[in-house]
């Protein structure tokens, strides 16, 4: 047996990781965030990294690192994408990462993906505008009524 044959039924990890709540939470940085794609338990280190988005080859914005690190007896990659805060905060929006892992026979496609979420700035704007509309309802119910009170005038007790 080889050492090919040994490692065949190897468990590979494939995730892809949100950007950062600090990096979410970030305005006026060039409106950038980051999806990281982290390949690990795999054996041999053949193996390469593709993004995608909405089912279409991405390629600008991409950093992989050049080789995978041995972590004990196996290996790990990890895999950047930056995509602007407008696609991040779409939740249409799909985000793919695709390894390939070579185990000296065949070529092995492992895929994970990520939804683009809800910008916090839009959550908050709803609630804000929420805030302000039961405010001014409130406030309304209070005028009518000193308005009605006034035009209505004191009451009199009769004796």
């Amino acid at each position: 047996m080889t050492l090919f044959e040994s490692c065949k039924n190897v468990q590979r990890d494939l995730k892809v990781l949100r950007p950062s709540r600090k990096e979410r939470r970030k305005k006026g940085d060039g409106k950038k965030k980051t999806l990281v794609c982290v390949a690990s338990k795999f054996y041999p280190d053949h193996v390469s990294v593709s993004w995608k988005k909405n089912n279409v080859d991405v390629t600008k914005g991409v950093a992989t690192d050049a080789a995978a690190l041995r972590n004990g007896t196996y290996y790990i990659i990890t895999s950047r994408l930056n995509v602007s805060a407008e696609d991040w905060d779409n939740p249409d929006n799909t985000f793919t990462c695709t390894v390939s892992f070579f185990d000296g026979n065949t070529t092995i496609y492992t895929s994970d993906h990520i939804r683009g979420e809800k910008g916090m700035i839009t959550q908050n704007a709803k609630l804000s505008y929420a805030v302000l509309i039961v405010k001014s309802c409130i406030y309304g119910a209070f005028v009518a009524f000193l308005v009605w009170k006034l035009q209505v005038g004191p009451t009199q007790n009769s004796t």
